[in-house]
């Protein structure tokens, strides 16, 4: 919503704007709100903002972005798991995740898709939202 108001010969525009209109995975946050079930998501460390503040109560993220308390040698490795770099195996394996927001056009979106039976059921922007086949839980 744009206001203009003119007074006295003055100009004031103020602008109403959303600042979450366009943050990215919220609707992937929303929809994992509405899941009864536990959520535990393998995640991207830059969607992890908007996944905490909106994905529900009962989410559980593999990483957030507190980097005082992971510290730099945690991040990178999970960033090297996402590229499917390192022991990034045994990394994912351990967030025992039945959901993953990744980058959508990350390695290991392609890998979960494609060799290890995950369902794409949503994008927002660059994220994608990824469900584990009943077998990985």
């Amino acid at each position: 919503m744009l206001v203009i108001a003119i007074t006295l010969g003055a100009v004031v525009i103020t602008a109403t704007t959303d600042p979450l209109g366009r943050a990215q995975p919220l609707s992937i946050a929303r929809a994992l709100a509405k899941e009864t079930q536990p959520v535990r998501v393998f995640n991207s460390y830059n969607a992890s903002g908007v996944l905490l503040a909106f994905g529900g109560p009962s989410i559980q993220l593999a990483i957030d972005g507190r980097a005082d308390r992971y510290g730099n040698a945690r991040i990178q490795q999970h960033i090297r798991t996402e590229n499917l770099q390192g022991n990034w195996q045994a990394d994912f394996a351990s967030a025992d995740a039945n959901y993953a927001v990744i980058g959508n056009d990350s390695p290991l979106a392609y890998e979960l898709t494609t060799h290890r039976g995950w369902k794409r059921l949503r994008t927002d922007g660059e994220y994608v939202l990824l469900k584990a086949p009943p077998s990985a839980n």
